[in-house]
């Protein structure tokens, strides 16, 4: 897959969950796509990234659900991106206008030293926070991954 930009130094934290195979399957239908059935579940991801283009720093958020190639299918094929927010408001106008993704501005702050975590603050108004405790480093919920990356390639 060619990218249009591709960026290093970054950091990243991400949440893999399952969700409801069912409704996946009825907002994804309009798009000709089917979520993967992992189990009988929708894999869903949240991606939060702190990283910096052509010198100016920003922060995404991203929510994402597996999808594949056919109906009912188990093999993971791509990740469709369902909603997601940037902290500078032009970066989120450009992703809407010229590669037609559901970018918005949000006020976003990752962190990806443990125990990491993101927050998203939309209107001066708190709308998602996850963070790993103090005191354990693993998932608290068997069905959930964090992932915590700081790429500097």
């Amino acid at each position: 897959m060619k990218y249009h930009v591709e960026i290093n130094h970054v950091r990243e934290v991400s949440l893999v969950g399952h969700s409801d195979l069912a409704f996946w399957k009825r907002q994804l239908r309009d798009e000709a796509l089917f979520p993967a059935s992992i189990d009988g579940k929708a894999t869903v991801l949240i991606s939060s990234v702190a990283a910096r283009f052509n010198g100016i720093r920003f922060r995404e958020l991203s929510f994402s659900v597996a999808i594949c190639r056919r109906e009912n299918g188990p093999d993971v094929d791509g990740v469709y991106l369902v909603h997601a927010f940037n902290s500078n408001r032009f970066f989120a106008l450009v992703e809407r206008i010229f590669f037609h993704t559901p970018y918005y501005k949000g006020d976003i702050r990752v962190d990806a030293q443990m125990p990491a975590s993101f927050h998203l603050t939309r209107d001066r108004t708190a709308a998602l926070t996850a963070e790993m405790s103090e005191t354990d480093h693993e998932p608290s919920l068997p069905s959930s991954l964090v992932v915590v990356r700081e790429a500097m390639s």
